[in-house]
């Protein structure tokens, strides 16, 4: 039991870390922007809180640019619908930001071609319902 807590501790801070970054932040430009001390979300980041309080979550949000709910979900605190099992879906999310990361410095044009081929799966997934 206290080896889960502590994995999901450390998958947490990761995320929260690559979420960061992914974003482009510095440590001290995140606190500028979310009013939490960069001491603080560098301890966040290290897994050297103990735990997360709903107001920090929520600034963290602010800053981002994103709901609460989809902060939750990015990190793991909250299921999508229909999504997988708690262990696949921290691993999906984070693909998923490693795929936003890796597209972070496409022109428009490759923005759109992703877009189509998103699309694309998604027709045939549909498709393979019917």
């Amino acid at each position: 039991m206290k080896q889960d807590i502590l994995r999901v501790r450390k998958n947490l801070a990761k995320k929260l870390k690559f979420l960061r970054e992914m974003k482009g932040y510095s440590l001290r430009e995140l606190s500028q922007r979310s009013g939490i001390s960069h001491s603080h979300l560098f301890l966040l980041e290290n897994n050297k809180v103990a735990s997360l309080s709903l107001k920090v979550l929520k600034k963290l949000a602010v800053a981002y640019g994103m709901s609460i709910e989809e902060l939750m979900r990015l990190i793991g605190f909250l299921k999508r619908k229909g999504s997988k099992p708690d262990k696949e879906r921290g691993h999906w999310d984070m693909l998923l930001l490693n795929i936003l990361k890796e597209a972070n410095d496409f022109d428009y044009q490759e923005i759109k071609e992703l877009k189509k081929y998103v699309q694309f799966i998604k027709f045939n997934r549909k498709e393979e319902k019917k």
